[in-house]
């Protein structure tokens, strides 16, 4: 009974401890993505989508699940059919929360 008491407190102050950060992702890039991603600059991996498919000239609010206060500093990117990458590295999300991916974004 102890242990489970004691697991339920740790993952109630996991809960407590962990936030989310909303981030409009806008394309205007003049292609359809399949899905974007987002990952912290220390990355060398985008990781899991953010989400699916964003039209051309259409917006998503995606949800940084994993965000920690003060860690403002992320890669947003979007992913086309043909396995290209547009984005922005080292965004501010504290300061921005629309993040807007063009042609001169292609990686």
């Amino acid at each position: 009974m102890k242990k489970i008491l004691i697991a339920l407190v740790a993952l109630t102050l996991f809960a407590a401890c962990g936030q989310s950060k909303k981030v409009t992702v806008v394309n205007n890039t003049g292609v359809d993505f399949t899905a974007i991603y987002a990952s912290l600059p220390t990355s060398d991996e985008w990781g899991t989508a953010r989400s699916g498919a964003v039209d051309n000239n259409a917006s998503e609010e995606i949800s940084l699940y994993d965000f920690v206060e003060g860690q403002c500093s992320w890669d947003i990117g979007g992913e086309t059919a043909d396995g290209n990458y547009y984005s922005q590295r080292e965004v501010n999300i504290c300061e921005e929360s629309t993040v807007t991916l063009v042609p001169g974004d292609l990686d």
